[in-house]
């Protein structure tokens, strides 16, 4: 059985929890942010990719063709995807991330025309555990690998050829669409507009006239919002607010996510 995911962080999980990736299929690219008309694997993703891997908010990434490479691998899973042997055992991992959402959803042709044998690994929102407390996730990457078997004993489903190609469609509207954004809102997948995640960011700035680190405002919002993205395109929110006058951005010119952020007053 090949496992298909959508998040780096997942393939090294499941890799861990195998013992290796010789059956690991990772479609890593978040195809919630972005354009998407032109196809996973298309000029306008590998740009959409170079954007958010060379950013390098903390200055400490060494140079070097690492992100090229890091696209090469991609198009090569994306041209493996497409070319299984007919009837394969495909295990999806999906949780409640958008960019999982969209991996199935852009996968889910290709699954259908190789007439794979799909189940879904679809993660609880939350587990009980016997010592009487309880786990909630949000996403494949917050479990241990130690936890996957017992997760997996109840998580999985089948998935219909039929139900594949309903999703496929789904997809092809979303790419009609075309949206800076995609996601998740109650339980179905929705193009939004880039703003979207704003009212996340604003509603945890400090009080009037104290400072924060930008790191800390990004992980307020990831932590206590949980919106399934990660904190690229919230660094990038920020910015813009902040040139709209929302708030005060002082830039670290070494590592953009020291920089300060202090709320005006009122």
């Amino acid at each position: 059985m090949l496992e298909l995911c959508f998040n780096e962080g997942v393939g090294g999980l499941l890799a861990y929890w195998q013992s290796g990736k010789q059956k690991i299929l990772c479609l890593g690219d978040d195809l919630s942010i972005g354009p998407v008309a032109g196809g996973p694997d298309s000029q306008e993703r590998r740009e959409q990719l170079v954007r958010i891997l060379g950013s390098d908010p903390w200055g400490e990434l060494p140079a070097g063709e690492w992100i090229d490479e890091a696209w090469q691998r991609y198009c090569r899973t994306w041209e493996r995807m497409r070319t299984l042997p007919e009837g394969t055992e495909v295990r999806v991992w999906l949780d409640r991330t958008p960019g999982s959402w969209c991996g199935f959803l852009a996968s889910a042709e290709a699954l259908a025309f190789r007439k794979a044998r799909v189940t879904a690994a679809l993660l609880p929102e939350w587990v009980a555990r016997p010592d009487g407390t309880a786990v909630e996730y949000s996403g494949w990457g917050e479990a241990s690998p130690e936890e996957l078997d017992a997760l997996l004993e109840d998580c999985c489903r089948e998935v219909p050829q039929v139900l594949l190609g309903g999703l496929s469609h789904r997809w092809r509207q979303l790419q009609e669409e075309n949206t800076p954004l995609r996601a998740v809102i109650n339980g179905r997948l929705h193009s939004v507009p880039e703003d979207f995640y704003d009212g996340m960011l604003l509603s945890r700035l400090p009080e009037a006239g104290q400072t924060i680190r930008l790191a800390e405002l990004l992980g307020r919002t990831l932590g206590e919002c949980q919106p399934g993205i990660g904190d690229w395109w919230l660094a990038c929110r920020a910015e813009a607010l902040a040139a709209e006058g929302r708030f005060r951005l002082e830039r670290d010119p070494g590592r953009f996510y020291n920089s300060q952020v202090t709320r005006y007053q009122d």
